[in-house]
């Protein structure tokens, strides 16, 4: 939260469970109001997003990656805060490896209407992804 110009190389990440209750909640990592963030060589194994792009997230660099067993790349959730814009730009991913991943990326919006508050509930907000490219 509230990055900017950072380099994220090498990290190794596992948020599961052996117990019988599941882990939940268990992004790996988000980006919120951050701008220049580069992810290199992750290894992301989790239950849930692997790296959500967060609102107001520019500029942002994902590549040399695995993720294993995840949701995979997330956009979002945007408009998740009443009367607030939120924007997600200048998005580039490449060479990400997804074993056993639910969606190699997909955008997460909500409703014009608000629904309780976050961070497990909202809507109301406006949002906007754009320039986004997989090589």
């Amino acid at each position: 939260m509230w990055s900017k110009n950072i380099l994220l190389d090498n990290i190794y990440i596992n948020s599961t469970s052996h117990s019988s209750q599941p882990a939940r909640n268990t992004d790996g990592v988000d980006t919120l109001f951050s701008d220049g963030v580069t992810f290199r060589n992750m290894y992301i194994r989790n239950g849930d997003d692997a790296i959500a792009i967060k609102g107001n997230s520019t500029n942002i660099l994902v590549e040399d990656s695995i993720f294993d067993n995840s949701l995979g790349l997330a956009f979002g959730s945007l408009g998740q805060y009443f009367g607030k814009t939120e924007i997600v730009e200048n998005v580039i991913a490449r060479r990400i490896k997804f074993y056993g991943t639910r969606y190699a990326s997909y955008v997460k919006t909500w409703t014009g209407d608000q629904v309780n508050y976050p961070p497990n509930g909202g809507g109301g907000g406006l949002g906007y992804l754009r320039n986004v490219s997989k090589y």
